[in-house]
């Protein structure tokens, strides 16, 4: 069993969310789940990688949209989170398949800064709580 210690390792963690686009739906979510498997393989600075669609059939509040991709992620450090972003699984799996999903239309003189696909990201802080090792 782990220690007590091994639990207050800080994590860089975040939560980041997608839009699929209509009728993309299974296409996409079969192409994140070959992603997730590829950084669990091969990024082992990624401690979590949790990829979410919203359960329809629970009252949550507000009503999400059933297009909806919520990641929540936690990396070793930022150096780690950086890697992964800049590295080449998350970078051919968005020039491979960011076209599904919703992306950030704008007026650059250098297309490859317009955001693709569009995303909320919130990095976290954790105060408190746990890990069940069950869970793992």
């Amino acid at each position: 069993m782990a220690s007590a210690q091994n639990w207050r390792i800080k994590l860089y963690s975040l939560t980041t969310t997608w839009t699929l686009k209509p009728g993309k739906e299974k296409i996409a979510i079969t192409a994140l789940k070959r992603l997730a498997q590829q950084v669990k393989q091969q990024e082992e600075g990624t401690l979590i990688y949790l990829v979410h669609v919203p359960d329809m059939t629970q009252a949550s509040m507000p009503t999400p949209s059933n297009l909806e991709v919520v990641f929540y992620e936690a990396y070793r450090n930022k150096a780690a989170f950086c890697a992964h972003v800049k590295g080449p699984r998350f970078q051919e799996f968005v020039a491979k398949y960011g076209d599904l999903f919703l992306s950030t239309k704008g007026e650059c003189a250098d297309p490859k800064s317009v955001g693709k696909p569009f995303s909320t990201i919130e990095f976290l802080q954790r105060k408190a709580g746990f890990i069940r090792r069950s869970a793992l």
